[in-house]
C-alpha cells in the first residue's frame, strides 16, 4: 500500500478539495418553497430551514413570518402544485415554484447558489 493521497493536491493549497458539481436543486427547492410559504403566511418557525438560507434572507423571512402572526393568521398548510428549475450557471440555479396555501395560489422564486460544497438559498421571494 503506498502513502500517496488518492487525489492530488496542490503544495501551496493542500486544504482545498476539488470541486464537484453539486446534484438535482430541485427537491430542496420544493421544500424551502413550502416552509416559506407556510411560514410567511403566519405557520411555524423557519428554524427547520435555517442550514440552507443565507442570514440575509432568514432575517427578512423572519420579519415576514412575525408580522404575519401579529396580524392573527393561522397557520395552514402548503402543498407545491408545480416546480421548474433552471441552472443559470455552474455554481447557481433558480426555481419557480408554484404553492397552493388555502385555496389560493402563490409562486415563490428561490435564488440557490453553491457555498462551502452544498446549497444555499440567498434570496427567497413569495408573490
Amino acid at each position: 500500500m503506498s502513502a500517496q493521497p488518492l487525489v492530488s493536491t496542490s503544495a501551496a493549497h493542500p486544504w482545498v478539495r476539488p470541486k464537484t458539481q453539486l446534484g438535482n436543486p430541485s427537491p430542496l427547492a420544493c421544500t424551502l418553497a413550502k416552509v416559506t410559504a407556510e411560514a410567511v403566511v403566519g405557520g411555524d418557525s423557519l428554524q427547520s430551514i435555517y442550514r440552507w438560507v443565507s442570514p440575509e434572507t432568514r432575517q427578512r423571512l423572519e420579519k415576514q413570518r412575525s408580522l404575519a402572526r401579529r396580524a392573527g393568521r393561522t397557520p395552514v398548510i402548503a402543498h407545491v402544485q408545480r416546480i421548474r428549475v433552471e441552472r443559470v450557471s455552474e455554481d447557481a440555479a433558480e426555481a419557480a415554484v408554484i404553492v397552493n396555501i388555502a385555496g389560493r395560489s402563490r409562486a415563490v422564486a428561490i435564488r440557490l447558489e453553491t457555498v462551502h460544497g452544498r446549497w444555499l438559498a440567498t434570496h427567497i421571494d413569495v408573490l
